[in-house]
């Protein structure tokens, strides 16, 4: 089965978009019919969307190492659903207006985990919840670089990180990694 659905301008009626909830994210509710496989537009159906930016996620690689980094980090989404809310992760963060992707890779993997990206390579671009979300990732590995650090701020005896790397040895028979190291 290799043909997917063609979506046109009329395969989708939005007849109401409701705004429930505005904060650090948004929450809508959509009043809407869609065109069936089998023919002809749906119900009517209401469907709340979890309104978020877009997102990159980056695997850094240091060749010279031979690992990948991950970072380790609270996430709120967590709480509750695992011993520990702390995860362990890929590079990320959000497309805020007029960025590009590959821009954000840049910045977050230096903010997050100290490392400067030689290159970026794009993997695909998906949408990892859409029954809810609205949400798309840009995913990418990248060659990385330890950066070095940025100075405290004046005044500052310690520069607080939000998050901290893990390095995982990538083995040469490109067996699973095992964690190696935490900075």
């Amino acid at each position: 089965m290799s043909d997917f659905f063609k979506a046109d301008a009329d395969a989708v009626e939005v007849v109401q978009r409701e705004h429930c909830f505005r904060g650090f994210y948004r929450l809508d509710r959509l009043h809407l019919r869609h065109r069936q496989f089998k023919g002809g537009m749906g119900p009517l159906i209401s469907r709340e969307l979890f309104v978020r930016h877009d997102a990159v996620c980056v695997l850094p690689y240091d060749p010279l190492r031979d690992e990948v980094v991950l970072i380790e980090q609270f996430r709120v989404g967590a709480l509750g659903k695992k011993t520990s809310p702390w995860l362990l992760e890929l590079v990320a963060g959000l497309i805020e207006e007029g960025e590009q992707p590959e821009q954000v890779a840049h910045r977050e993997a230096l903010e997050e985990a100290d490392l400067t990206l030689d290159r970026l390579w794009p993997i695909t671009e998906y949408f990892p919840s859409p029954g809810g979300s609205d949400e798309r990732v840009h995913l990418y590995p990248g060659s990385a670089a330890p950066a070095p650090p940025p100075p405290p701020p004046v005044g500052c005896t310690a520069w607080p990180r939000k998050a901290r790397t893990s390095a995982c040895m990538c083995c040469p028979t490109r067996t699973p990694c095992a964690r190696s190291r935490t900075a």
